[in-house]
């Protein structure tokens, strides 16, 4: 009995070892797994960050190509360059009259020469020609090495005395000398709007730096006023000397830790800078990791494996009805499908049939006045091959002295479509491939598909029917004129089919009455 209870109690400690060792192997796998989640999802968050700072880079790059680009294409007109060589700057600046108001984002453009005088602006401002500029960074960049410069951020000389920085652009003749320097002032407020669009998460920003460090653009302070030195920001200063990156610490102006990222605009010397609070920027990360911590602690808590599997066990099975009853319902359908396919196929059939072996030309004509397909008897009748008459217009079917009414009343009929003979009491003629013209019968009758409105077109040759309508004419005309009366009666009846003028003035009685 002993053993017994001493057995039992060694199993029962053995299971309590193996458990608390599950236990224990769940905690450490548990610790692993979270500190791997936290790593990813850190990364994930702060790649995020990165990623919109690369953006923003490559953005503010392209505007400046475009700028420079707009420039060049000002720089080169062949009339420009010919005026600024002979001297002719007012000449010159005519020419450019239009820009501003063509670019809203262009403030001023102005001509400088080779001394760094300014020679011509558009729009002009009062008392600037003449001033000499040659101090400003982008003379002395242009006349260094002849290539397009975009320039520092620096308070404009012109009245109103706005922040601006510009895009600089050498005049070159055709031999390549340089005449001067065509330069682009910038309005920050419209330049930097595009950055509105920049999706930086709840409390983020970005701000641009120009080659030595000003803040060129920042939501948080005003664009123009006193200009702003960020060349002592430590982030400043990594991405004015090429560097990019990310990291989390305190910001310039902000309090609190902060992510920020960070992209050189290498190109042109200029830098962009994220910022987000990281209470902020890492809030779908901490809610992801508080999900899987609450998630290990139920799994730690219950261990409620075999309450899993029983309820998988039961999923299974509702699973597998809901399959059978589905794939049942599914089967139906595609039975009935079938079905409704073969009828549709059979009525095609039926209809095309019909179509093919009608005994009258029968044409479909679309919205635009095309012919969208023709039957066999169409095709005999008006002498084009089945492939070429498809695509024609329906007007071609006519003669061209009726072209221009037949243009109306078709348009007239789309507006207001419905079944009727076309031209009743009117002497219709078509016209075959060869140009030859003979009368028709038709009737049009209005057809609505997916395409949009089709109208179905029946025209029968009645050419053999207006035949016998002039000899009958004939007939009675040559009757008229060699006998003073003439009498036709039906042999049936005994009553008058036809009577003369002649004859009835002579009985005295109407030809109505007659």
């Amino acid at each position: 009995m002993m053993l017994s209870q001493r057995f039992a109690g060694a199993k029962q400690w053995v299971i309590h070892a193996i458990f608390a060792l599950v236990v224990l192997a769940f905690i450490v796998l548990a610790a692993f797994g979270y500190r791997s989640v936290d790593r990813e999802l850190t990364d994930a968050a702060l790649s995020r960050r990165a990623s919109i700072s690369y953006l923003a880079a490559v953005v503010l790059s392209e505007k400046f190509d475009r700028l420079v680009d707009i420039g060049i294409a000002l720089a080169t007109r062949v009339r420009f360059r010919e005026l600024v060589e002979a001297g002719n700057w007012a000449g010159a600046s005519e020419i450019l009259s239009s820009v501003p108001a063509d670019f809203p984002t262009i403030d001023r453009i102005v001509l400088i020469d080779l001394r760094g005088t300014l020679r011509a602006d558009v729009p002009e401002a009062p008392g600037m020609r003449g001033q000499n500029f040659a101090f400003r960074d982008w003379y002395q960049a242009v006349m260094r090495n002849g290539q397009p410069y975009i320039s520092q951020l620096y308070k404009r000389a012109a009245a109103p005395r706005l922040n601006v920085f510009v895009a600089a652009v050498p005049i070159k003749n055709g031999k390549g000398d340089l005449l001067g320097l065509l330069v682009v002032q910038m309005r920050l407020d419209t330049f930097f709007e595009w950055t509105k669009g920049i999706e930086t998460g709840s409390g983020g920003l970005i701000y641009v730096v120009d080659q030595r460090g000003s803040l060129v653009f920042h939501p948080k302070f005003p664009g123009q006023g006193d200009l702003v030195d960020y060349s002592g920001v430590p982030v400043v200063g990594r991405v004015l000397r090429g560097n990019k990156g990310i990291e989390i610490a305190f910001g310039p102006t902000e309090s609190g830790e902060r992510v920020i990222a960070f992209e050189p605009v290498a190109k042109y010397g200029w830098g962009v800078v994220l910022e987000q609070p990281a209470a902020t920027a890492f809030v779908a990360r901490d809610d992801q990791l508080k999900t899987v911590l609450i998630a290990f602690a139920v799994i730690l808590i219950f261990m409620v494996f075999t309450a899993y599997l029983g309820s998988r066990i039961v999923v299974q099975h509702r699973q597998a009805a809901e399959d059978r009853l589905h794939n049942a319902e599914l089967g139906q359908r595609m039975e009935e499908r079938s079905r409704t396919e073969a009828s549709q196929r059979e009525s095609s059939a039926l209809l095309n049939g019909m179509f093919e072996s009608a005994p009258d030309a029968i044409l479909l004509v679309n919205a635009d006045g095309r012919i969208a397909r023709a039957n066999g008897e169409a095709v005999r009748m008006f002498g084009y091959g089945s492939e070429e008459i498809v695509g024609k217009p329906v007007d071609d079917l006519i003669p061209p002295r009726h072209r221009e009414k037949h243009v109306s009343h078709r348009l007239g009929y789309a507006a207001q479509p419905h079944l009727r003979a076309m031209g009743s009491g009117m002497n219709l003629h078509a016209l075959r491939s060869d140009g030859v013209e003979f009368p028709v019968d038709i009737t049009l009758g209005p057809l609505r598909t997916d395409a949009g409105m089709t109208v179905i077109c029946v025209v029968r040759d009645v050419t053999e029917r207006t035949h016998v309508e002039a000899e009958r004419k004939r007939f009675f005309e040559v009757l008229e004129a060699s006998l003073n009366e003439i009498y036709i009666f039906d042999s049936d009846t005994l009553r008058f089919r036809y009577v003369n003028p002649s004859a009835v003035q002579n009985l005295g009685y109407s030809a109505e009455a007659l």
